[in-house]
């Protein structure tokens, strides 16, 4: 048995029913094995988010030979037992359980259950599977960010994201908290006519800083079940200059270890003059130093030292891992300062 996991997920249980054997021909004249699979849908319905709920399909050998199966699996490579193979005599029949799991889907869902036999005709067979999982409101996107990383300074960018409901007669929503300094936003209710749907457009401002930003809209809605909403806008505005990475990961390393990486920091734009005046890096035993290799054009930020231990000052950050920020200087007014994620694991 192997399971793999997805976003749905399948138990399939076979009960081997009573065999007859039929010496004349199978379904549609034909000889041999023959595979019939009742119903050719499997409708879960309206169902919440994670919940459960089972049904079956019935397999029938509607030939005159025996229809051997060979595997019962999801097209989506989500969990699902895989079956030891199950011959079935002419007029035979198994039935298959089959659960669908909706976790955190939301909407239509349409997936399928792949039966392979050795039906010469049909050697692959298909059952749709259907659900409606229901949500309070439903989002497109459904992660709910919106996102660009690729801003050059100077530039504005506007993007769109829907809500709808089944669980109003009319949607309302209304922005509560955003930073106007980032973006502006504008709600509009019933949008295209639908009282169900409301559509959010974010703009953001034309004059800010090269940097990164991960700013929150705070929703406020009259659907009972989700009367508040967050929504997340990430926005990478890029400056004169760009460095060639937005993180270094020494990945696992021992302690003691040397560490030695090189970013690298350029110009975007022709005539400009600039100069690196500093660097620094907050996490112990590492420095930041400064290598100039062409004036106005490339400059080598290079990060030495060695590794913690397990336990030593640091910045601990998600599973045990060492993090800090790699502040890189400059003498650009509205590009004052690079900053770069660093990171390492240490080995026990």
């Amino acid at each position: 048995m192997r399971k793999t996991g997805c976003w749905l997920a399948f138990a399939v249980l076979v009960l081997v029913a009573g065999c007859q054997r039929d010496p004349g021909t199978g379904a549609g004249g034909r000889t041999g094995p023959v595979i019939q699979v009742e119903p050719d849908t499997l409708d879960f319905g309206r169902m919440e988010q994670q919940q459960s709920r089972p049904g079956e399909v019935v397999i029938r050998n509607a030939g005159t030979d025996t229809l051997h199966i060979h595997e019962v699996r999801a097209t989506c490579g989500c969990t699902a037992t895989e079956l030891p193979r199950s011959a079935l005599a002419p007029g035979a029949a198994i039935p298959v359980q089959v659960t669908f799991n909706s976790q955190k889907f939301a909407g239509p869902q349409v997936k399928s259950l792949l039966i392979f036999s050795n039906d010469p005709a049909v050697p692959e067979l298909e059952v749709s599977l259907a659900a409606h999982v229901h949500v309070p409101i439903y989002f497109d996107p459904p992660k709910r960010y919106l996102f660009h990383n690729n801003l050059r300074k100077g530039e504005s960018w506007t993007a769109t994201a829907t809500f709808t409901t089944e669980d109003v007669p009319e949607l309302m929503v209304e922005a509560e908290q955003y930073d106007r300094d980032v973006m502006q936003v504008e709600l509009a209710n019933g949008a295209g006519g639908d009282p169900q749907r409301t559509v959010l457009t974010v703009t953001t401002r034309d004059d800010l800083l090269p940097a990164q930003y991960n700013e929150v809209i705070r929703l406020r809605t009259n659907v009972p079940a989700m009367p508040s909403v967050d929504f997340t806008i990430r926005l990478l505005v890029r400056g004169d200059l760009s460095a060639d990475r937005g993180l270094v990961h020494f990945g696992r390393v021992a302690p003691g270890q040397a560490l030695d990486e090189t970013v690298t920091v350029t110009a975007t734009v022709d005539d400009i003059e600039f100069r690196i005046t500093g660097a620094e890096i907050d996490i112990p035993d590492l420095t930041a130093t400064v290598e100039t290799v062409t004036p106005n054009r490339e400059t080598l930020i290079h990060l030495r030292g060695t590794a913690l231990a397990p336990g030593q000052a640091g910045r601990p950050g998600q599973d045990g891992r060492v993090s800090g920020t790699l502040r890189i200087h400059t003498d650009l007014p509205d590009q004052p300062e690079i900053r770069i994620r660093v990171l390492y694991l240490p080995l026990e």
